[in-house]
């Protein structure tokens, strides 16, 4: 089965940018506990020299710095000071160091193709259904807004770096003209988060099935072995294991329905963000 790696792009506000940067060093419930403490964070200052590892971006400081690169006529004109953009792969690579290096180089190529803005902050996630990489860019080049540099076929160009890098780590970018829709960078987060969710209702599913079947085992033996009391106990215990897969089973099923709607309004509210972007990009 084909391996394929996607880049999403946008716009955005110093207050969005804000929640994006501090996404990245929080600990969302839906995320695997075992997996937090894999998830890294670089953060670079308006000042320049070596990222911090570990710590988010002063979003507040590198909004100031950036009004202050804006001419005047672009300030009024716009408020999204930053580029939002998201990773993804659409399975855990084989080399987790290479796919590093890949997306940093495909956060780096960005950067220069839209004007040599700034790279603000790169996150590492681990913890979720794969490893995926959220990144936030200054959104200013020689004083004015950067992203439409990239011209109306943008995010096709971000797609051709993306798969550039990570080609040689088995994955390439996706089919061109495919009519598969395409995401915001909200959206496609939102999206892994509703995957991971799901994953887990349906292992701890699993983990009840496979506790039932043992208890199902251990009362065989028992019974032949004339041990009334005890099959009475597991019983009552594998009642209690029935009850809550029936709990497990009926919120699995409440989640899909949940998520089958979500997409729909939410693919709405992307394509008419997707509109948006792309008028902006093309003024």
């Amino acid at each position: 089965m084909p391996s394929y790696v996607s880049v999403r792009l946008e716009a955005c506000s110093p207050g969005k940018a804000g929640g994006l940067a501090r996404h990245d060093v929080i600990r969302p419930p839906y995320a695997d506990p075992s997996r937090r403490d894999q998830n890294k964070v670089w953060a670079f200052a308006p000042s320049g020299g070596l990222p911090e590892e570990g710590q988010k971006a002063d979003i507040s400081g590198w909004g100031k710095y950036l009004r202050g690169q804006l001419s005047k006529k672009s300030r009024e004109q716009s408020r999204n000071l930053f580029v939002a953009g998201i990773i993804t792969l659409s399975r855990d690579p084989d080399d987790r160091e290479k796919a590093r290096q890949a997306a940093f180089a495909t956060v780096k190529d960005i950067a220069q193709k839209m004007g040599g803005v700034r790279v603000v902050q790169v996150g590492e996630h681990s913890d979720e259904k794969t490893l995926h990489w959220h990144f936030l860019l200054s959104n200013v080049a020689q004083g004015k807004m950067a992203l439409r540099r990239l011209g109306r076929d943008g995010f096709a160009k971000a797609q051709d770096i993306a798969g550039e890098h990570f080609a040689p780590l088995g994955f390439s970018r996706g089919k061109r003209g495919s009519r598969r829709k395409h995401y915001s960078v909200a959206e496609a987060h939102r999206r892994e988060q509703e995957e991971a969710e799901k994953s887990r209702l349906e292992a701890e599913k699993i983990r009840l099935e496979t506790e039932k079947s043992r208890f199902e085992a251990e009362k065989a033996r028992l019974e032949a072995e004339g041990h009334r009391e005890i099959i009475e106990a597991l019983e009552r215990r594998g009642a209690k294991t029935r009850e809550r897969m029936s709990l497990e089973e009926r919120r699995l099923r409440r989640q899909e329905r949940y998520l089958k709607g979500l997409r729909k309004v939410r693919w709405r509210q992307a394509r008419n963000q997707n509109q948006k972007i792309e008028e902006e990009i093309s003024r």
